[in-house]
């Protein structure tokens, strides 16, 4: 299955792109006194994320109401947009004040309330933020593979599709809309949503992001992650994924898989390769008898041929991983350890989602605002990692070519705050100054790097019901 074809009209190309009829140059509105291929690909690729932001059909596209911007009011489509953006965590008033001490607001003479901050935001839908992203990972796998700054492996995105629960504002409202948790203190109830996130783990982008209800966790896949799958991408799945149906339906996207399997009551062709002392089998999977009139109304295969690797954790547990590479010579054995740990950059993704960029410090209690916020919050995430990626490649070559004892790369945690103090630079002043600002952001970030530590493990502590309330409440905010 293909990369969407729209969101809310907006008209997206398959995935992954070509680029051969020079579609991002048509669309470029850089400035005619330097032609476009002069610039570097980061500062080509803010002004893509700029003509999409001010293109009037993006606006028309992404408002909830027909008469929304039409007159001429403080917070424009653009402002607007970079407004609910800005250091969503503070309070309305200090934001909107930076923006306009920044010049957000061109030469209006008194900066706008917060009051009309909250009563325009109800005018842009949330999908406009998934709509960006979207554009943005679209000019991450069409150009920057030019300038070698896309990993992959054996020639495939790998990708790591899993889910994380999010702590909600508690209102009538969000509990209509997501879950209520309870616990074992009698009246405790907790507004919870679910976030799910299809994560590119080698270059650290995220592809599609929803958040919903608490619910199984592979449903997300099904309402929405699935259709991004196709024949160039390995999905990484965790023991919540060993499903028929998953398999199932990553296969007919063209997508391959690697799942940890629980190595009991799973499939009985599992059961019986762990109770042996095989390491590498290739077996046919059968559909459940539960998933047969399932798998028949879906066209999908009653079997299937998967292949079993064994694997032996640093502490000594056998794990088992079920996929569909079944070519012994093209994908050993031995490079699955290697290939299932990159996973854990998708938990990576989720830590800083929430406590580098404060995603559960939401600005409003409203659902429509909430999922604002969300998704805004993801779109920066991918903003910044492709922002970085030239800097990132650049630190790590230089590391490798002084024979220092360590390689370095971007520290996330300083990037995105440079990055939130330049968003009115990119996307709101004159864009004859884009490609300074974009220059200026990079020696910041060049300014603050983070020493890579491979094979670097801390004990898991579980914390119980008592000590997540507290870490909630008072040590996410010591960090």
């Amino acid at each position: 299955m293909a990369f969407p074809t729209q969101i809310n009209g907006i008209e997206f190309l398959s995935f992954p792109l070509q680029d051969s009829d020079g579609y991002f140059e048509s669309l470029s509105k850089l400035p005619s006194w330097r032609p476009f291929e002069y610039f570097s690909i980061t500062t080509q690729f803010v002004s893509e994320m700029r003509a999409f932001l001010n293109d009037p059909s993006t606006m028309m596209a992404f408002r909830c109401h027909p008469k929304d911007f039409t007159r001429d009011p403080c917070f424009t489509f653009p402002r607007l947009a970079i407004a609910i953006l800005k250091e969503h965590a503070r309070p309305a008033q200090d934001r909107i004040v930076n923006l306009f001490k920044e010049g957000a607001f061109g030469n209006r003479q008194a900066c706008p309330t917060a009051s009309a901050f909250c009563q325009d935001r109800v005018k842009l839908d949330p999908a406009f933020y998934k709509a960006w992203m979207a554009k943005a990972v679209q000019f991450y796998y069409s150009r920057f593979p030019r300038d070698h700054l896309v990993t992959t492996w054996h020639g495939h995105y790998v990708w790591a599709i899993d889910c994380s629960t999010l702590t909600l504002p508690d209102t009538p409202e969000t509990r209509a809309a997501f879950s209520i948790q309870t616990n074992q203190v009698p009246g405790s109830k907790t507004v919870q949503g679910k976030a799910s996130f299809a994560y590119d783990v080698l270059n650290e982008i995220t592809i599609d992001a929803l958040l919903g209800k608490v619910q199984a966790e592979k449903q997300f896949l099904i309402d929405s992650h699935a259709q991004y799958l196709n024949s160039s991408v390995i999905a990484l799945y965790d023991r919540g994924y060993a499903d028929y149906e998953v398999i199932a339906r990553t296969l007919a996207s063209g997508a391959h898989f690697v799942i940890r399997c629980p190595t009991s009551h799973t499939f009985k062709v599992v059961d019986d390769f762990v109770n042996s002392d095989a390491t590498d089998e290739i077996v046919t999977l059968k559909v459940p008898r539960k998933k047969t009139r399932l798998a028949v109304e879906c066209g999908w295969p009653l079997e299937v041929q998967v292949r079993l690797v064994k694997i032996v954790l640093d502490n000594g547990t056998a794990e088992v991983l079920i996929t569909s590479l079944l070519d012994r010579d093209e994908y050993p054995a031995v490079e699955f350890k290697w290939l299932y740990g990159k996973r854990w950059g998708v938990e990576t993704g989720f830590f800083r989602f929430k406590q580098q960029l404060d995603a559960e410090k939401f600005s409003s209690k409203k659902v429509h605002n909430i999922e604002q916020d969300f998704h805004a919050l993801v779109f920066m995430q991918v903003l910044e990692s492709i922002m970085d990626k030239d800097q990132d490649h650049e630190m790590r070559t230089k590391s490798q070519e002084k024979h220092l004892k360590h390689e370095y790369h971007v520290n996330k945690a300083h990037a995105y705050s440079s990055l939130f103090g330049h968003l009115v630079d990119f996307f709101l002043l004159d864009e004859q100054t884009l490609e300074h600002h974009v220059s200026t952001f990079q020696q910041e970030v060049r300014l603050s790097k983070s020493v890579i530590r491979p094979d670097r493990h801390n004990p898991r502590h579980k914390l119980t019901q008592s000590e997540r309330v507290k870490y909630l409440q008072y040590q996410r905010k010591q960090r």
